[in-house]
């Protein structure tokens, strides 16, 4: 996202200048996208730089400042601030709790990053480590866990690994016949877990069930994301609403899930798994861009 402000802005600045968008070019969008990406670089360490952007014959330089990236993001940079609060709340931590802010990933290179990170936790961020490298050094020391006493040297650690978000069924309310998340692995939930849950069946002689997996913390089902789907079919002859259908997750820590699904006393069953995919949709994106951009720190 970062980046693609980046060219929102050198493509807003040539469309203004030529009349034409190099993003509706294949090859000149690519050698945008290559030349914001290494500007953003640069703005990490100089106040401004020159993009420069071709496209339809025409050629522009295009100066960037700092200060005009850091207005073009400040929606992403509220959304980190965001996420950093409630992570600290859902742990039920105040800063004071907190030893030191280990910078992960290139974005936080960017000057703005450490700063508002200072700025919110009173602590100043910890560069110690490569911010690039630093997520494969923990993929390493995840490594040397599971090979234990192989490695000469080696000191154990303890990992605990939590679901970021709630996991549930979509059911239909009693009351109001809306959607609704029936929650089942509560988020923040230590791995590997099993839950069960008890649903029922709408109507007399229903003859199968749609489970639909979702993971959100809304009670409404619209605004959780959708893991999967599975249907269980040939339900037995006659039978009568409202009968217990049984729901069980099993959640791994590598992020599959198996799901069974049951109607007790009988022999109808189904089993099957899930991979959670990793990112969120970019309408799901948008909505939370909308959600931040109402929010005051």
């Amino acid at each position: 996202d970062w980046d693609q402000r980046l060219v929102g802005l050198v493509a807003d600045e040539f469309m203004s200048r030529h009349g034409s968008d190099p993003r509706e070019d294949a090859q000149s969008a690519a050698r945008l996208w290559q030349t914001c990406e290494e500007a953003k670089r640069l703005l990490s360490s100089r106040p401004s730089t020159t993009v420069t952007c071709s496209h339809g014959g025409s050629v522009a330089q295009i100066e960037i400042t700092r200060k005009q990236f850091e207005e073009a993001t400040r929606d992403l940079l509220d959304r980190t601030r965001f996420t950093v609060t409630q992570t600290l709340h859902v742990a039920n931590l105040d800063w004071h709790q907190i030893d030191s802010v280990l910078l992960v990933g290139g974005s936080t290179r960017m000057p703005m990053v450490p700063q508002m990170l200072r700025e919110l936790s009173a602590l100043e961020p910890e560069h110690s480590h490569d911010a690039d490298e630093i997520v494969a050094q923990g993929a390493a020391l995840r490594a040397g866990l599971r090979l234990g006493n192989k490695i000469a040297g080696f000191t154990p650690f303890t990992i605990r690994n939590v679901n970021s978000h709630s996991l549930g069924v979509v059911g239909v309310d009693r009351l109001t016949g809306r959607l609704r998340n029936g929650t089942i692995i509560p988020r923040n939930t230590p791995l590997p877990i099993t839950a069960r849950r008890t649903f029922e069946t709408q109507t007399d002689n229903q003859k199968s069930i749609l489970v639909q997996i979702v993971e959100g913390e809304s009670r409404a089902a619209d605004d959780c994301t959708t893991i999967g789907k599975c249907t269980v079919s040939n339900l037995p002859p006659e039978l009568p609403a409202k009968s217990p259908i049984d729901v069980l997750f099993h959640y791994r820590d590598d992020g599959r899930l198996k799901v069974r699904v049951n109607l007790p006393g009988t022999d109808t069953n189904l089993e099957t798994e899930f991979a959670r995919e990793l990112g969120l949709s970019r309408e799901h994106l948008e909505g939370w861009r909308r959600y931040i951009g109402g929010l005051k720190f």
